[in-house]
This record gives structure tokens, sequence and C-alpha cells, in this order.
């Protein structure tokens, strides 16, 4: 398993944001969360981090995809944009309180989006991320 070394969550919830902060920090999932509270934010970010270099680029992602302005949906089709080494670093994962079926069968066809994970997060959801059903059975 990779080292994630910089995870980015991108809600417009400012709770949401310091919860699941503090959650991936307490499941030492990685050392360095950054949070954004609106898709067009997490893209300068994301975009300045391209710029620095590779190491500074985020490893996970958790997305939200209702909000306002900018939804998670345009998002992706934005940062598919993105160079392909930093596309292929990063590996997002959608993070919504949507439990619409047509939103899983849609993140399905975004080859960069890894998984579909019902809000809230936990710790028991970040070990699943961080060390999937696979190599525990392994």
């Amino acid at each position: 398993m990779q080292q994630i070394n910089h995870v980015l969550l991108i809600d417009d919830d400012p709770i949401f944001n310091i919860i699941s902060k503090s959650l991936v920090k307490k499941a030492e999932f990685s050392p360095e969360v950054s949070t954004c509270s609106d898709a067009n934010g997490a893209l300068d970010e994301l975009r300045t981090r391209v710029r620095v270099n590779y190491e500074e680029f985020q490893d996970v992602i958790f997305l939200d995809l209702d909000m306002p302005k900018m939804d998670g949906w345009a998002f992706l089709e934005e940062f598919q944009k993105f160079p392909e080494w930093s596309v292929k670093k990063c590996r997002v994962f959608i993070l919504s309180s949507s439990i619409s079926h047509q939103d899983v069968e849609k993140s399905r066809m975004y080859e960069v989006v890894c998984d579909f994970i019902s809000k809230p997060l936990t710790i028991d959801k970040i070990e699943t991320i961080w060390f999937p059903r696979e190599l525990v059975a392994a």
C-alpha cells in the first residue's frame, strides 16, 4: 500500500469538514489533510500543487457531489483535464449523502473515481479504503 501523504476533503459543509478531518487524522490515514468548501477552490489548490511537484500533489480526494456553484460532477470533469500523472497519482472517493442508484452508476463512468461512499465518513470506512478487503484476505 502506498503512503498516503495528503488528503483533500471537498465539501461545502464546514462542520462535516472539521469532523472528517479529525477522523482522517485519528485513523492515522494521512499526516496532511486539507479542506475546501467549494469545488472551484479545490481546483485552484490542485492547480497550484500541479505546478509545485509530484510529492506535493494529493494522494486522496474525498468529494461531495451536492455543492453550490460547481457540483462534484463538474469538478470531476475539470479534474480529468489535469496532467495525466496527477490524475493517476490521486484516488478520488465520492463521499455523499446521496443514496441514488443513478449517482452510484454515474460515478463508475469516471475512471478516476475509486469508490462511492455514503456519508458520514467513519474510521471503519477509512480503514476499508486503506486496507481493501482483497489485501486483508490475502
